[in-house]
């Protein structure tokens, strides 16, 4: 990797002359841009928080500046990893609370761990979690297990202590929101749904990239779970050199949820479109669609010269406009079933070079964070409804 390497080989695109350094969004060092929090590309003039599309000329990922790119974005990252793993595994188990997360959406649930490790980083606490709040993860082959079926526990403390504190996620949102002085929004209204507290350490690095590398630390799966995951990418032809488009169909009961910040769900007509402007731009010709609407794969494989992915399964317990924690509550759901094939598109989509998807949707939010903290820099995307935020 070039961060290995003695020295990164890259071209100037900031100097002395320049009227403007980096957009005034960012410090010119030695020829490179390094930007201010939650703006990204070359001179820094894409803000996360506003631009729904980041269509950079060359790819970050493939141009001289890859190296120096990624030395920015993965910057303190080390040290956000080793300090949640010192707050998470201490040595004596003393100063402890338990996360507890409503049932939702797996998307938003595992979204709501980060507002948890910020509470732990800022009372010195460590966090815990409550198994029997993931139904999504009780998958049969390890009933109750909660996180733990896929992923490496997340406290080395036992959560069965009775006298724990317990903090429900969605009141420790609110309060981080408040904190962090986002709970107006910009026509003045008390908003409590964007929004994330940073800690002060890395603050300068922004909302984007905190949230991706902290879901990057506590969502390590099992090794036996890694190996399964390689083969299926394997299976399903992903290449270890060729770069892939990912994409992310919302349907569902999202499509018939009345959230004020989502937007009517997209034909799929609209999301080939904007595939077809990726490959283009970047001589692609993969692409990997996660979807619960097997329609929707089927038109993309029958109308697209591209070669279209996916993972072949029965989706028709996914096809319902019910929100989906009310078929889960009422016996409608195999929920571990479901979980499952969640927990392996988010992981898939991760691992491809490229997003297409609705940032509106906390999933395919969730799989691009996690594509750019593996990545190690932000990657082209496009968004067919919102600018990225941190919502919950």
């Amino acid at each position: 990797h070039c961060l290995l390497r003695r020295q990164c080989q890259a071209t100037d695109v900031c100097g002395p002359s320049d009227e403007i350094p980096c957009s005034g969004h960012g410090e010119c060092v030695g020829g490179f841009c390094f930007c201010n929090g939650d703006w990204v590309g070359p001179t820094c003039s894409h803000n996360m928080l506003q631009d729904v599309r980041f269509l950079p000329n060359e790819d970050p990922s493939a141009g001289v500046n890859e190296c120096r790119d990624s030395r920015w974005y993965n910057d303190l990252a080390h040290s956000l990893a080793t300090e949640i793993w010192r707050i998470q595994n201490p040595a004596e188990c003393d100063g402890l609370f338990r996360l507890r997360v409503p049932l939702q959406g797996i998307g938003i649930m595992i979204q709501f761990l980060v507002g948890g490790i910020t509470e732990a980083l800022e009372s010195g606490r460590t966090m815990t979690v409550e198994s029997s709040d993931w139904p999504w993860l009780n998958h049969p082959d390890c009933a109750g297990s909660g996180l733990q079926c896929y992923f490496a526990p997340v406290t080395n403390c036992t959560n069965a202590m009775e006298d724990v504190d317990e903090i429900h996620a969605k009141e420790l949102t609110r309060g981080h929101i408040q904190r962090a002085g986002l709970g107006i929004d910009a026509k003045g209204r008390p908003n409590g749904n964007v929004g994330i507290l940073v800690p002060s350490a890395y603050s300068h690095k922004g909302s984007f990239w905190y949230r991706s590398h902290v879901l990057h630390s506590i969502l390590q799966l099992w090794p036996f779970k890694q190996y399964e995951l390689r083969n299926l990418r394997n299976r399903l032809g992903f290449s270890s050199n060729g770069k892939i488009i990912g994409v992310h169909v919302r349907r569902g009961d999202a499509c018939a949820a009345s959230v004020g910040y989502r937007t009517p769900c997209q034909g799929m007509e609209v999301y080939m479109m904007e595939v077809r402007t990726l490959a283009q731009k970047y001589g692609v010709k993969d692409v990997f669609i996660a979807s619960d609407d097997s329609t929707a794969l089927h038109y993309a494989a029958q109308t697209s010269n591209l070669n279209v992915r996916y993972v072949p399964a029965d989706r028709s317990i996914l096809e319902s406009n019910w929100y989906v924690e009310d078929r889960i509550r009422n016996g409608l759901l195999n929920a571990g079933i479901a979980g499952e094939s969640a927990i392996v598109d988010i992981f898939l989509l991760s691992s491809c070079d490229y997003f297409v998807g609705t940032f509106s949707s906390h999933f395919g939010a969730l799989a691009f964070e996690m594509m750019a903290a593996r990545k190690g820099l932000v990657p082209p995307y496009i968004s067919l409804d919102l600018a990225w935020a941190p919502r919950h």
